[in-house]
Protein backbone atom coordinates (compact mmCIF):
# COMPACT_ATOMS: atom_id res chain seq x y z
CA UNK A 1 0.00 0.00 0.00
CA UNK A 2 1.50 3.57 -0.99
CA UNK A 3 -0.40 6.63 0.34
CA UNK A 4 0.73 10.11 -0.43
CA UNK A 5 -1.94 12.70 0.91
CA UNK A 6 0.50 15.48 -0.78
CA UNK A 7 0.32 18.04 2.07
CA UNK A 8 3.08 20.43 0.46
CA UNK A 9 1.00 20.92 -2.46
CA UNK A 10 -2.78 19.80 -3.05
CA UNK A 11 -4.00 18.01 0.34
CA UNK A 12 -5.71 14.97 -0.03
CA UNK A 13 -7.46 14.37 3.14
CA UNK A 14 -9.24 11.40 1.16
CA UNK A 15 -5.82 9.28 1.00
CA UNK A 16 -5.58 8.99 4.82
CA UNK A 17 -9.06 7.90 5.37
CA UNK A 18 -8.91 5.72 2.41
CA UNK A 19 -5.72 4.14 3.81
CA UNK A 20 -7.56 3.53 6.97
CA UNK A 21 -10.33 1.92 5.38
CA UNK A 22 -8.79 -0.68 3.80
CA UNK A 23 -6.40 -1.79 6.77
CA UNK A 24 -9.76 -1.57 8.90
CA UNK A 25 -11.74 -4.21 6.53
CA UNK A 26 -8.87 -6.59 6.59
CA UNK A 27 -5.54 -6.10 8.98
CA UNK A 28 -2.35 -4.24 9.37
CA UNK A 29 -0.46 -7.28 9.16
CA UNK A 30 -1.66 -8.18 5.76
CA UNK A 31 -0.14 -4.98 4.17
CA UNK A 32 3.48 -3.38 3.62
CA UNK A 33 2.25 0.09 4.63
CA UNK A 34 4.38 3.17 2.89
CA UNK A 35 3.21 6.86 3.30
CA UNK A 36 4.42 9.97 5.31
CA UNK A 37 5.95 8.43 7.94
CA UNK A 38 9.32 7.52 9.37
CA UNK A 39 11.80 5.37 8.88
CA UNK A 40 12.60 5.86 5.21
CA UNK A 41 11.71 2.47 4.55
CA UNK A 42 8.30 2.92 5.30
CA UNK A 43 7.96 6.25 3.11
CA UNK A 44 6.01 6.41 -0.11
CA UNK A 45 8.83 6.75 -2.19
CA UNK A 46 9.78 5.61 -5.80
CA UNK A 47 12.85 3.01 -4.27
CA UNK A 48 10.48 1.31 -1.64
CA UNK A 49 7.72 0.87 -4.52
CA UNK A 50 10.19 -1.11 -6.62
CA UNK A 51 10.77 -3.33 -3.32
CA UNK A 52 7.46 -4.32 -2.55
CA UNK A 53 5.55 -4.12 -6.00
CA UNK A 54 6.15 -7.80 -6.28
CA UNK A 55 5.66 -8.99 -2.16
CA UNK A 56 1.82 -9.68 -2.37
CA UNK A 57 -0.79 -10.17 -4.79
CA UNK A 58 -2.63 -6.51 -4.41
CA UNK A 59 -0.82 -3.62 -4.94
CA UNK A 60 -3.16 -0.15 -3.37
CA UNK A 61 -1.95 3.32 -4.52
CA UNK A 62 -3.47 6.34 -3.54
CA UNK A 63 -2.38 10.21 -4.17
CA UNK A 64 -2.36 11.95 -7.93
CA UNK A 65 -1.80 10.65 -11.42
CA UNK A 66 -2.09 11.82 -14.60
CA UNK A 67 0.39 12.41 -17.18
CA UNK A 68 3.85 13.82 -15.81
CA UNK A 69 7.44 14.72 -16.58
CA UNK A 70 9.87 12.80 -15.09
CA UNK A 71 13.56 12.37 -15.68
CA UNK A 72 16.12 8.81 -15.00
CA UNK A 73 18.70 7.76 -16.67
CA UNK A 74 19.12 5.64 -19.90
CA UNK A 75 22.70 4.61 -20.88
CA UNK A 76 24.79 7.02 -18.49
CA UNK A 77 22.36 9.34 -20.16
CA UNK A 78 19.37 11.65 -18.45
CA UNK A 79 16.16 11.26 -20.45
CA UNK A 80 13.03 13.17 -19.60
CA UNK A 81 9.72 12.27 -20.85
CA UNK A 82 6.28 13.09 -20.21
CA UNK A 83 4.01 10.00 -19.78
CA UNK A 84 1.27 8.53 -16.96
CA UNK A 85 2.93 8.62 -14.07
CA UNK A 86 2.27 8.11 -10.25
CA UNK A 87 3.22 11.04 -7.81
CA UNK A 88 4.82 9.65 -5.04
CA UNK A 89 6.52 11.20 -2.05
CA UNK A 90 9.99 11.71 -4.09
CA UNK A 91 8.58 12.52 -7.83
CA UNK A 92 7.00 11.14 -10.67
CA UNK A 93 6.68 7.23 -11.24
CA UNK A 94 5.97 7.05 -15.10
CA UNK A 95 5.74 4.12 -17.35
CA UNK A 96 8.65 4.70 -19.23
CA UNK A 97 10.40 4.67 -15.92
CA UNK A 98 8.59 1.12 -15.09
CA UNK A 99 9.71 -0.30 -17.89
CA UNK A 100 13.45 0.79 -17.82
CA UNK A 101 13.55 -0.37 -14.30
CA UNK A 102 12.49 -3.64 -14.96
CA UNK A 103 9.40 -3.52 -12.64
CA UNK A 104 7.89 -7.20 -12.50
CA UNK A 105 4.03 -7.50 -11.32
CA UNK A 106 3.60 -11.14 -12.43
CA UNK A 107 3.14 -11.84 -9.26
CA UNK A 108 -0.22 -9.36 -8.61
CA UNK A 109 -3.91 -10.38 -8.82
CA UNK A 110 -4.73 -7.12 -8.33
CA UNK A 111 -3.31 -3.27 -9.14
CA UNK A 112 -5.57 -0.15 -7.68
CA UNK A 113 -4.67 2.72 -8.51
CA UNK A 114 -7.04 5.39 -6.20
CA UNK A 115 -5.22 8.20 -8.89
CA UNK A 116 -6.97 10.55 -11.23
CA UNK A 117 -6.51 9.99 -14.72
CA UNK A 118 -4.64 6.87 -15.61
CA UNK A 119 -7.13 4.71 -17.04
CA UNK A 120 -8.73 7.10 -19.18
CA UNK A 121 -8.55 6.40 -23.17
CA UNK A 122 -7.89 10.28 -24.37
CA UNK A 123 -5.14 11.29 -27.04
CA UNK A 124 -2.41 12.77 -26.44
CA UNK A 125 -0.71 14.53 -29.25
CA UNK A 126 -0.53 11.52 -31.73
CA UNK A 127 -0.79 8.50 -29.60
CA UNK A 128 -3.11 7.48 -26.47
CA UNK A 129 -0.52 8.35 -23.79
CA UNK A 130 -2.53 7.58 -21.26
CA UNK A 131 -4.11 4.23 -22.35
CA UNK A 132 -0.32 2.93 -22.55
CA UNK A 133 -0.59 3.08 -18.85
CA UNK A 134 -3.26 0.00 -18.52
CA UNK A 135 -0.57 -1.26 -21.55
CA UNK A 136 1.86 -0.86 -19.39
CA UNK A 137 0.88 -2.58 -16.61
CA UNK A 138 -0.18 -5.55 -18.57
CA UNK A 139 3.16 -6.15 -20.36
CA UNK A 140 4.69 -5.97 -16.73
CA UNK A 141 2.71 -8.73 -15.71
CA UNK A 142 -0.04 -7.41 -13.94
CA UNK A 143 -3.20 -9.98 -14.75
CA UNK A 144 -6.17 -6.76 -13.25
CA UNK A 145 -6.05 -3.05 -13.05
CA UNK A 146 -8.19 -0.98 -11.27
CA UNK A 147 -7.78 2.72 -12.56
CA UNK A 148 -9.96 5.86 -13.42
CA UNK A 149 -11.07 7.49 -16.40
CA UNK A 150 -11.57 10.85 -14.98
CA UNK A 151 -10.24 12.81 -11.86
CA UNK A 152 -11.42 11.42 -8.74
CA UNK A 153 -13.19 12.92 -5.72
CA UNK A 154 -11.41 12.68 -3.07
CA UNK A 155 -13.79 12.02 -0.22
CA UNK A 156 -15.88 9.21 -3.31
CA UNK A 157 -12.52 7.76 -3.40
CA UNK A 158 -12.44 6.83 -0.02
CA UNK A 159 -16.00 5.75 0.11
CA UNK A 160 -15.64 3.18 -2.85
CA UNK A 161 -12.38 1.72 -1.15
CA UNK A 162 -14.80 0.26 1.26
CA UNK A 163 -17.23 -1.14 -1.08
CA UNK A 164 -14.71 -2.60 -2.96
CA UNK A 165 -12.37 -4.11 -0.53
CA UNK A 166 -15.28 -6.11 0.98
CA UNK A 167 -16.48 -7.55 -2.38
CA UNK A 168 -13.02 -8.61 -2.59
CA UNK A 169 -13.28 -10.34 0.47
CA UNK A 170 -16.38 -11.57 -0.23
CA UNK A 171 -15.68 -12.71 -3.79
CA UNK A 172 -12.03 -13.44 -4.51
CA UNK A 173 -10.02 -12.99 -1.30
CA UNK A 174 -11.62 -15.99 1.05
CA UNK A 175 -11.16 -19.48 1.87
CA UNK A 176 -12.44 -22.24 -0.85
CA UNK A 177 -13.07 -22.02 -4.54
CA UNK A 178 -14.12 -18.70 -6.29
CA UNK A 179 -15.38 -18.02 -9.53
CA UNK A 180 -13.72 -17.21 -13.08
CA UNK A 181 -15.43 -13.78 -13.28
CA UNK A 182 -14.43 -13.63 -9.32
CA UNK A 183 -13.24 -9.78 -9.77
CA UNK A 184 -15.81 -8.74 -12.16
CA UNK A 185 -18.63 -9.93 -9.99
CA UNK A 186 -16.90 -7.99 -6.88
CA UNK A 187 -16.25 -5.16 -9.23
CA UNK A 188 -20.18 -4.49 -9.74
CA UNK A 189 -21.09 -5.38 -6.03
CA UNK A 190 -18.96 -2.79 -4.72
CA UNK A 191 -20.49 -0.44 -7.53
CA UNK A 192 -24.18 -1.23 -6.67
CA UNK A 193 -23.44 -0.45 -2.79
CA UNK A 194 -21.31 2.34 -3.34
CA UNK A 195 -23.89 4.18 -5.10
CA UNK A 196 -26.52 3.63 -2.07
CA UNK A 197 -24.04 4.32 0.57
CA UNK A 198 -24.86 7.38 2.57
CA UNK A 199 -28.49 7.83 1.73
CA UNK A 200 -27.04 7.90 -2.34
CA UNK A 201 -25.08 10.24 -1.75
CA UNK A 202 -22.38 9.30 -4.37
CA UNK A 203 -25.67 7.79 -6.86
CA UNK A 204 -23.86 10.55 -10.07
CA UNK A 205 -22.22 9.50 -12.42
CA UNK A 206 -19.45 11.94 -11.58
CA UNK A 207 -18.66 9.83 -8.40
CA UNK A 208 -18.84 5.76 -9.77
CA UNK A 209 -18.84 5.94 -13.36
CA UNK A 210 -14.84 6.75 -14.07
CA UNK A 211 -13.73 3.17 -11.53
CA UNK A 212 -12.73 0.81 -14.98
CA UNK A 213 -11.46 -2.62 -13.84
CA UNK A 214 -8.82 -3.81 -17.04
CA UNK A 215 -7.46 -7.64 -17.13
CA UNK A 216 -9.21 -11.25 -16.27
CA UNK A 217 -12.81 -10.99 -15.16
Amino acid sequence: MFANPDRENHFLAGVIREAGIVIEETASNQWWVHGETTPAEQQSLRGNFRARHNTGNVVWVMGHGGDAEDEFEIAGEMVRVTRPSLKLLDGCLSTSRLVQEGYDFTGVELAHFSSCLLGRLDQIGASKELEGFIATMTLLGCRRVMSAIWPLADEAAAEFARHWIRALKTHVFREGPRSRHAFAIAFKEALTNFRKAENRRFDHEFYWAPYALYGLG
